[in-house]
């Protein structure tokens, strides 16, 4: 129950803070079968948000162990399907524990569920797949030492944010397809090792696929600025906000071929991408119609937002969990206003009054959205 409503809440946050989700190879996924999703890992805790969010079957988590140790935390934790894991940090008596996170993992994957592993071991905004740690693999071989039957699956997953620290960018999220890990284990102490490695192998070019991977970081300018180029102001739809398919992704996979060739650099927009961004947008009657209403919206949801940004700048010094706090943040100062408001016209007026209150924030929200995503491109192709 607790899964199921925050998996609405998040659904409604992700509609606010992205401009758009693109999501790719949903069809792939296994509904009957046992699921490691291993993905890249580049804003904080947002990426299994996005999955959770969008996958057709509810998601496993493996979390910190030490955060089980907070009473107030821990029942939530097991009500939205964490799962603790202990890292070398943790010490010993963390590490003991993991026997436990074991157990519990063949568990949940003995009842056909899935669970999402970062295989690179940390958080990194870079757009470039970093070495896979040997924890992945030795946690597949692990729950097939103790449940040899199972027919364990490997899901990849590539996530590319266009600027991961930043509201109103775009998301891509590609699945690619599921591969038993029975091909590659071995239940022989001396060839396990080998057996994992190819496996991290394996699981990693097939991660790299389905994400933007750039061997030199200093090119990530350049890719988005092919990417806002990608969008026309005025042309690219408001909804849905989260789109499957399309034809951005292997547009990127392009840019991507091309900045990680050895030859000259240069990427190039197609002249066709750059059509009058300022008359394409600001010619639109949904211009001048949006403009009053997202002029309400600025003030009516400027305290929260505020608020929320405000604290993520303030407590964040690693700039991998901006955006996850800067959405969250922003969304729980959201709800205590709406109740606050509320509240204050319902005793000091009548409840009409919180009805139009209701429909003024929710109008007036969606075309300050509108106008500030599609301001902003304009402003960028200006710029460029």
């Amino acid at each position: 129950m607790v899964y199921r409503i925050i998996y609405y809440f998040a659904n409604i946050i992700l509609r606010v803070y992205y401009r758009k989700i693109h999501v790719y190879g949903l069809d792939t996924i296994p509904k009957d079968k046992p699921l490691l999703i291993v993905s890249n890992h580049p804003s904080g805790f947002l990426e299994p948000i996005i999955m959770a969010c969008t996958f057709p079957i509810d998601l496993h988590f493996l979390v910190r162990g030490d955060l089980f140790e907070k009473p107030w935390l821990k029942h939530l934790l097991v009500g939205t399907n964490q799962v603790p894991i202990y890292r070398f940090r943790d010490g010993f008596a963390g590490l003991r524990n993991n026997q436990k996170t074991i157990a519990k993992t063949i568990e949940v994957l003995r009842q056909n569920n899935a669970i999402i592993i970062f295989a690179e071991g940390s958080t990194s905004a870079d757009q470039y797949l970093r070495p896979f740690q040997k924890g992945m693999a030795r946690m597949a071989f692990q729950t097939l030492d103790g449940s040899p039957d199972l027919d364990l699956h490997i899901l990849p997953v590539g996530v590319t944010f266009s600027a991961s620290t930043l509201p109103g960018n775009e998301v891509v999220l590609s699945v690619g397809k599921a591969f038993s890990v029975k091909s590659f284990y071995s239940s022989n102490a001396r060839e396990a090792k080998e057996k994992m490695e190819e496996l991290n192998h394996y699981a990693y070019d097939r991660v790299k696929e389905n994400m933007i991977h750039l061997e030199d970081r200093e090119e990530e300018a350049s890719l988005k600025q092919a990417w806002m180029m990608y969008n026309k102001p005025g042309k690219t739809k408001f909804l849905p906000r989260i789109a499957k398919g399309g034809g951005l992704f292997s547009y990127l996979k392009e840019i991507e071929k091309k900045l990680n060739s050895t030859h000259p650099k240069n990427v190039s927009v197609p002249d066709a991408l750059r059509v009058s961004p300022v008359l394409a947008f600001r010619s639109h009657p949904w211009y001048w119609l949006s403009l009053p209403l997202a002029l309400v919206g600025m003030i009516a949801w400027f305290l929260p937002v505020a608020a929320g940004f405000g604290l993520a700048k303030s407590k964040v010094k690693q700039r991998e969990f901006v955006a996850s706090l800067q959405a969250s943040a922003s969304a729980g100062f959201s709800v205590i206003y709406i109740l606050l408001t509320s509240l204050i016209l319902f005793f000091g007026f009548c409840w009409c009054m919180v009805l139009w209150w209701w429909l003024i924030l929710w109008i007036s929200g969606i075309a300050a959205i509108f106008f500030w995503e599609q301001n902003k491109m304009v402003v960028y192709q200006e710029k460029h």
